[in-house]
């Protein structure tokens, strides 16, 4: 293995993925360790299907943690929006920092990608999966959720976003240390 990378990113979540990508792409680097806590997605599994609870996996979750993080396992509905209208279902209120039409491009180049390498072209979700769609982002949407599995995504979302910050926070502290 080189020891020599023009970046590494250390989480395999969509947003190192990407970054990565974008580095490739930008031609600003070529040679970048991605780093995850997690396996391989083919060797990830999570028992809550044959035990019917979740039972804590340790050292970590595997279906969080690992190359795409919980993405590994979703159906695609990371981008969505209504062409009909502005309504915007993921990115919490993106739209108002860069605008409607600008959240828009960007999601559409981010599906791009994902259809690129892959992804299936089906958009899947009515009613419960729309809702939590739109309100996973609760408290930033106005309205909470109004099904349990909306409520429980937007926990979820808020405690694998908590985790990240800490362990950036905990990075920071100890580099400046």
């Amino acid at each position: 293995m080189s020891e020599k990378y023009d970046a590494i990113v250390i989480g395999m979540g969509p947003s190192g993925i990407f970054f990565a990508y974008e580095l490739i792409q930008l031609k600003k680097a070529k040679n970048i360790l991605l780093i995850d806590q997690g396996k391989r997605v083919e060797n990830r599994n999570c028992p809550i299907e044959k035990v019917g609870k979740c039972v804590k996996c340790q050292p970590y979750c595997n279906i969080t943690s690992g190359f795409s993080g919980a993405g590994a396992f979703s159906d695609g509905k990371l981008s969505l929006y209504n062409d009909e209208d502005d309504d915007i279902y993921v990115g919490g209120i993106l739209q108002e920092y860069i605008g409607v039409e600008n959240t828009k491009r960007l999601i559409d180049y981010t599906d791009d990608i994902y259809l690129k390498f892959g992804a299936d072209t089906k958009v899947y979700g009515v009613d419960k999966e729309k809702e939590i769609i739109k309100k996973h982002m609760w408290p930033l949407t106005f309205s909470p959720p109004k099904y349990l599995e909306s409520f429980i995504v937007t926990i979820v979302d808020k405690y694998c976003a908590f985790k990240e910050w800490s362990i950036y926070c905990a990075f920071y502290i100890l580099k400046i240390a």
